[in-house]
């Protein structure tokens, strides 16, 4: 009788062992999607989309290769956000600047919509002192890029 005493004592152990351990791995559980696309007509995007419901947020957001127009120059910018940005209906945009917010140096604007596997949206990088690939910063503006991306 002592030892099936000790096979149960096992087995209830190991049942809330296994109890456990499932209820520390479901914090984790929570996965993120990993979205890339073409920015028209020839930039990258990139982001994750993490959470469900009321707490979904788009993470690690970064756009490379964007085409700008500086005076009569053209180059590329290339940048990321530093921040989440909130999901709401599916829905979402982000507004970033450098420098004060009420004097930016240079702002993107995002904006976007998530259905499933693929999402959609535009993008808009400008200011006086915009980061271009080509070297350092100018004062350049991208206009208003359609981008999409799946994932």
């Amino acid at each position: 009788m002592r030892e099936g005493g000790n096979v149960l004592g096992r087995l209830g152990i190991l049942g809330a062992t296994a109890v456990c351990a499932l209820a520390l791995a479901a914090p984790a559980a929570a996965k993120t999607r990993d979205y890339k696309g073409p920015i028209g007509p020839s930039g990258a995007i990139s982001f994750g989309v993490k959470g469900k419901g009321d707490r979904t947020k788009v993470v690690e957001l970064e756009w490379f290769r964007l085409p700008v127009e500086c005076g009569r120059k053209d180059d590329t910018s290339s940048g990321a956000l530093t921040f989440p940005v909130k999901v709401k209906d599916r829905k979402f945009s982000a507004y970033a600047v450098y420098g004060n917010k009420n004097h930016p140096k240079a702002e993107a604007i995002i904006r976007g919509k998530i259905n499933g596997s693929r999402a959609h949206g535009s993008i808009i990088v400008r200011g006086s002192k915009l980061p271009v690939n080509d070297a350092g910063t100018g004062d350049c503006d991208s206009g208003k890029h359609p981008w999409n991306a799946a994932g």
